[in-house]
C-alpha cells in the first residue's frame, strides 16, 4: 500500500467514465461508476491496476451515477458494460440494491445487451438467476479477469492470488446459465520475457476456450502513475509492453480470432488520466500501428494484420532481436531478485528479514510444482 498512497482518487471527482466505439458492425459501449473502488486494491492490489478509489458512495448515489451516464450516450448500444472500477457482483464494492437498481434501469433503457466485469469468486448461481430474473435474455455477458491461466505467475507477478480452479466453476457457472464469458488475457506481464509474454497469453486464451469461455479478449499492459508497475520499471526492472509484441499474440492467435473467440482492446490510452508509459512502438510507426489495429479490431480483416506483419521500422527489427534473445536466469531467480530489490526501495517497509525469507522460501517450494 506504500506504492498505492499517493494515488490520484478519481473517483472523489467523477461520477463515471464513458466509452462507446465499433466492433465487428456493431456499436459497443461501457459505463464505469462511481464506488469506493476494487475491494483487492485496498489491500494493494494487482501489480500494473490503478482504477483508483473513490469515497464511500451509497447505493442510491451508485443508481444515479448509473443513471446519469446512460443518459449521456450518444446512442444505444448492441453491447454496453456497466460496472464499476472494480467487481459487479462483490457487495463489498455494490451493495445488492444498488446492483438491483442498477439492472432495472437498463432494462428501461433502448440498449439491447448487458454485460458486467466480476471477479471469479464472486460469481454464483444465485445471484446469476437473480439477475437474469430482471433482464431476462438482455443479461448477456459477464467479464472476466483471468490475466493468466497459470497459478503460479498469478500469485507471484501479477499479486492476483487467484485459484484457477476457480475461474474454471465461474465459467460453468456462467455456461449452465447461458451467460457469455469474456475471460480478460494481460500481455506484460512483470518478470517474463516478451517471448515468455506470448507463449503465456496464447496458452492462456487456449486454456479459456478450453473450459468454456466465450471469447478472450487480449489487454497488453500499460504502465500507470502509482503503481507497482511504475516503480518496477523506475528501478529498471520492467520495460513497458511493445505493440510488435502485442502483434505476435495476434499472429499466433488468429484461428481462435478468425472463430470469434479471441478479440483486441485497451492497446491505446483513450486518454485515461493515469498511463504514463503505454505499450506502444517507436515514434515513427506508432500512429500507423495504433490505426491498423483499430481498423483490425472493427472488422477483423486479416489483410490488415498481413500489413502489421509485413511492416518495415527500425523498432521492430531492435523488438525482434529482444524477442529472440534467450533468459540467461529462470523466472524463480528474476522475481526473487526484483522482491529484494522492492524490499531494499522501502526503507519502512515490513517486507524485510525473516518474512521476506519466508516469503521466498514459499515461492520457490510452489515453484517447483509449477514447473511439474
Amino acid at each position: 500500500m506504500l506504492i498505492r498512497r499517493d494515488a490520484e482518487r478519481y473517483w472523489d471527482m467523477n461520477k463515471f467514465s464513458i466509452r462507446e466505439w465499433n466492433e465487428d458492425g456493431v456499436r459497443e459501449g461501457g459505463i464505469w461508476f462511481k464506488t469506493m473502488g476494487c475491494s483487492h486494491e485496498w489491500s494493494g492490489g494487482c501489480v500494473m491496476c490503478d482504477y483508483s478509489f473513490g469515497s464511500k458512495t451509497d447505493s442510491s448515489g451508485m443508481i444515479d451515477c448509473v443513471e446519469e451516464a446512460l443518459e449521456s450516450m450518444q446512442e444505444p448500444c448492441h453491447n454496453l458494460i456497466i460496472t464499476p472500477s472494480g467487481s459487479m457482483l462483490d457487495e463489498k464494492e455494490v451493495p445488492r440494491d444498488a446492483l438491483f437498481g442498477i439492472l432495472k434501469l437498463f432494462a428501461g433503457s433502448e440498449h439491447k445487451f448487458m454485460g458486467m466485469e466480476s471477479r471469479a469468486d464472486t460469481i454464483t448461481q444465485p445471484i446469476i438467476r437473480q439477475c437474469k430474473e430482471i433482464l431476462g435474455g438482455r443479461f448477456r455477458r459477464v467479464y472476466i479477469g483471468l490475466e493468466c491461466s497459470n497459478t503460479w505467475i498469478l500469485k507471484y507477478c501479477i499479486n492476483k492470488n487467484q485459484d484457477t480452479k476457480v475461474v474454471k466453476h465461474a465459467f460453468e457457472i456462467l455456461k449452465a446459465e447461458q451467460v457469455e464469458i469474456i475471460a480478460n488475457i494481460l500481455l506484460g506481464i512483470p518478470f517474463l520475457t516478451p517471448k515468455e509474454n506470448v507463449e503465456y497469453a496464447v496458452a492462456s486464451a487456449k486454456w479459456a476456450i478450453a473450459n468454456g469461455c466465450t471469447k478472450c479478449c487480449i489487454f497488453p499492459v500499460h504502465i500507470k502513475k502509482h503503481t507497482h508497475l511504475e516503480r518496477l520499471a523506475k528501478l529498471g526492472i520492467y520495460t513497458q509492453t511493445s505493440l510488435w509484441t502485442y502483434i505476435e499474440v495476434i499472429r499466433k492467435l488468429k484461428e481462435e480470432i478468425q472463430a470469434g473467440k479471441v478479440t483486441i482492446d485497451w492497446f491505446e490510452t483513450y486518454e485515461a488520466y493515469n498511463i504514463i508509459y503505454p505499450a506502444r512502438t517507436c515514434d515513427n510507426c506508432y500512429v500507423d500501428v495504433l490505426s491498423l489495429l483499430r481498423k483490425f479490431t472493427e472488422t477483423k480483416d486479416f489483410e490488415i494484420l498481413k500489413n502489421l506483419e509485413e511492416y518495415g521500422c527500425e523498432c521492430k527489427k531492435d523488438w525482434k532481436d529482444t524477442y529472440e534473445k534467450n533468459e540467461e536466469y529462470s523466472l524463480v531467480d528474476r522475481v526473487e531478485k526484483a522482491y529484494r530489490r522492492l524490499a531494499e526501495d522501502f526503507a519502512d517497509s515490513k517486507w524485510k528479514g525473516a518474512r521476506l525469507e519466508e516469503l521466498i522460501i514459499t515461492m520457490r517450494m510452489e515453484y517447483e510444482e509449477h514447473l511439474q
